[in-house]
């Protein structure tokens, strides 16, 4: 079982322009997975973006874990095995 919530997750956007909001939800059980809002720091642009990476985040973890198993040696060969191991480990919190 996984240790996060199942994907796929959704992102929804709201406010007014200059002071937005984001949804991160999970489409499995609607549960919310975070939320964003602008600020002077983060612009409007920043955050979509951001909460569209998020939002990516089973299927990126998904595709980092296929990669790494279809590569095999080949993945050690050309380094891509430490930079998809690494980045599965950051994403499963070890």
């Amino acid at each position: 079982m996984s240790k996060h919530t199942p994907g796929p997750w959704v992102v929804g956007f709201g406010g007014t322009e200059g002071d937005g909001y984001a949804t991160i939800t999970s489409g499995f059980r609607g549960r919310a997975i975070a939320e964003m809002t602008t600020s002077d720091e983060i612009q409007e642009h920043e955050m979509n973006n951001n909460a569209s990476l998020i939002a990516a985040a089973p299927e990126l973890l998904e595709a980092c874990k296929w990669a790494l198993k279809e590569c095999g040696a080949e993945a050690k060969e050309i380094g891509l095995f430490d930079v998809l191991g690494a980045a599965i480990a950051k994403a499963e919190g070890e």
